[in-house]
């Protein structure tokens, strides 16, 4: 086989592969995972630079031979090293740069690689950023107390000083050891509704 041919075979694949890329690629993103959803009907984008942007529509462009990115209102390219933070209609995603944790997540899923999603949001903020660990997938929690303090991962230690309180003793029985995905999500979903009511109550 001359070398011509060779270079004209393997363009002719170079141009397949991308023609299958651009049918596939543009994939909206979702979650599974019970995430919170994003009250306000419209899509926004925290940037870097402090400015917060609405867009109408908010999807997760991933495929073979390019990074993740976001595309707003279907021709807005942005890239998740610039933005701290983002929300659709179906969750809200903040970026692991703001989080107590130097291993960073690779995987574009359902948000950008390197993305949480908020899974419970309240007088606590729960949040889960997925791993590659070993082949497989696992996913790893933070928590916030309130909208200003420091996102930290969950363990014993965390939960015992948190949920360790004299009006939540049912709850700090259960906090003695870290425990699964939904556990845990109950498990604070419980406190929040809790604390929102000795509130109202008071």
């Amino acid at each position: 086989m001359s070398y011509k041919l060779k270079l004209s075979i393997l363009a002719i694949m170079a141009t397949l592969i991308l023609i299958g890329c651009a049918r596939s690629n543009f994939i909206s993103s979702t979650s599974d995972m019970g995430s919170v959803p994003n009250e306000s009907s419209t899509c926004s984008v925290t940037y870097k630079s402090g400015i917060t942007k609405n867009y109408n529509s908010l999807s997760l462009i991933t495929g073979v031979l390019i990074t993740p990115f976001l595309l707003a209102d279907g021709h807005i390219k942005i890239k998740g090293s610039e933005i701290t933070g983002y929300s659709t209609a179906k969750y809200e995603a903040l970026s692991q740069d703001l989080f107590y944790t130097t291993v960073k997540s690779k995987i574009a899923k359902k948000v950008l690689p390197g993305f949480a999603i908020k899974t419970v949001s309240g007088a606590f903020n729960l949040y889960s950023l997925e791993f590659y660990n070993n082949g497989t997938i696992t996913t790893k929690y933070f928590l916030q107390e309130g909208s200003e303090s420091d996102i930290q991962l969950v363990d014993a230690a965390l939960l015992t000083r948190h949920f360790a309180t004299p009006s939540s003793n049912k709850l700090s029985k259960k906090n003695s050891r870290v425990v699964n995905g939904k556990t845990l999500i109950t498990l604070v979903e419980e406190f929040n509704k809790s604390s929102s009511l000795s509130k109202t109550q008071n």
